[in-house]
């Protein structure tokens, strides 16, 4: 087919997704892996979901061979779908460490499976320790990135590396980290969270401070006073 002819194909093609045949699903996803479209890969995308197992990894092989940062981002929201997740993932974690930025650039999302779903391929793909060092950087940007990754990532030392950063010259990364900490519900973030709380300067971060605490110590009363100062 000419490459006009195949962008013309796309809907049929997509169409032959649906086929209750296996085999003709196969050959479906092969042949969306030769138009080089945004649109062919999002159809394969699609075809992540599909029953049969065969189909499933002729669009993954597809889909690496296609790696790259768009092909990358819509994989991430993919990770959203519950029929879609674990083969997205898969994929992504073949794409190895180029679908780190496009993964974060998918964070924030009030999406809590999404995020667990992307700290997952993240720690697989690099690991907490490049987040961790980042959130040192000189770089607005990067520890920004940084906070986002950790705090989809979750574990001891996520929750250590984004209690630092109640300290961060930026108000608005203090808040974005009281925020993460409290879904988080590590007890160990309570005291930073505390000190935080009592000590902030900035009325934004004071309240971020004052959620977060709610959150981790459901036992208390859920209200606006100060917490309790040993």
């Amino acid at each position: 087919l000419a490459g006009v002819d195949r962008l013309e194909s796309i809907p049929t093609l997509r169409a032959g997704l649906s086929d209750p045949d296996p085999s003709v699903r196969i050959e479906v996803a092969r042949a969306l892996a030769l138009i080089d479209d945004d649109e062919a890969f999002r159809v394969l995308i699609e075809a992540l979901r599909d029953p049969d197992v065969a189909v499933r990894e002729v669009a993954g092989d597809a889909l690496v061979q296609r790696s790259s940062p768009a092909v990358a981002r819509e994989l991430g929201r993919a990770l959203g779908a519950t029929e879609t997740r674990t083969a997205a993932a898969q994929v992504l974690s073949r794409m190895g460490p180029m679908a780190v930025e496009p993964l974060i650039d998918a964070l924030p999302t009030d999406d809590s499976d999404l995020r667990a779903a992307v700290g997952r391929v993240l720690e697989g793909l690099v690991g907490r320790e490049p987040f961790l060092v980042q959130l040192g950087s000189l770089e607005l940007a990067e520890r920004r990135r940084a906070v986002e990754a950790l705090g989809a990532m979750g574990g001891p030392h996520a929750v250590d590396g984004l209690a630092r950063t109640l300290s961060d010259p930026d108000s608005s990364i203090r808040v974005r980290a009281l925020s993460l900490l409290g879904e988080l519900g590590d007890p160990r973030a309570f005291e930073p969270v505390k000190r935080a709380f009592l000590h902030d300067p900035v009325n934004e971060v004071v309240a971020a401070a004052e959620t977060a605490l709610q959150l981790l110590s459901p036992g208390r009363p859920q209200s606006h006073e100060p917490p309790a100062v040993d």
